[in-house]
């Protein structure tokens, strides 16, 4: 499926809002432990999350808790794909769905990677600071 079509998917925007959600999620923890995040560390968790979807991984070791931090919420991210289920088309029964294919997965990513580079600007934190408004908006607390 193309990017234009799964934007318009309900099953597609709501994959990205929960990856949203997670980052913003995993935002306020790290910086309940100290851990400043910058877009550009975002940008780097994506790259990860496709990385494993592949079925590679990341080559370099992390180094400090931050590195640490956005490998295990690239891994997060990734978990979640094995949670979302196709349906074999509009007909379909609850019973006939398919994990989501690896090509759909890392297309959603792009999408969270186009919102990412909208929103960013080099060095800061608009992205993250975007998602802190946009969350709270979703949730009601505006």
């Amino acid at each position: 499926m193309k990017k234009s079509q799964m934007r318009k998917n309900g099953l597609f925007t709501q994959v990205v809002f929960q990856i949203e959600l997670k980052i913003h999620d995993a935002d306020c923890v790290a910086a309940s432990e100290g851990i400043v995040l910058k877009d550009s560390h975002i940008k780097s968790c994506l790259s990860k999350a496709k990385l494993f979807a592949k079925g590679s991984s990341p080559k370099a070791e992390p180094k400090s808790d931050r590195d640490k931090f956005i490998l295990q919420l690239a891994k997060d991210i990734d978990s979640f794909r094995h949670n979302i289920r196709e349906s074999e088309g509009r007909d379909s029964d609850s019973e006939d769905t398919n994990p989501i294919n690896t090509g759909d997965w890392i297309r959603v990513i792009k999408i969270v990677e186009d919102s990412l580079k909208f929103h960013a600007v080099p060095g800061g934190r608009s992205y993250l600071d975007f998602l802190t408004g946009f969350i709270a908006q979703a949730r009601g607390n505006v």
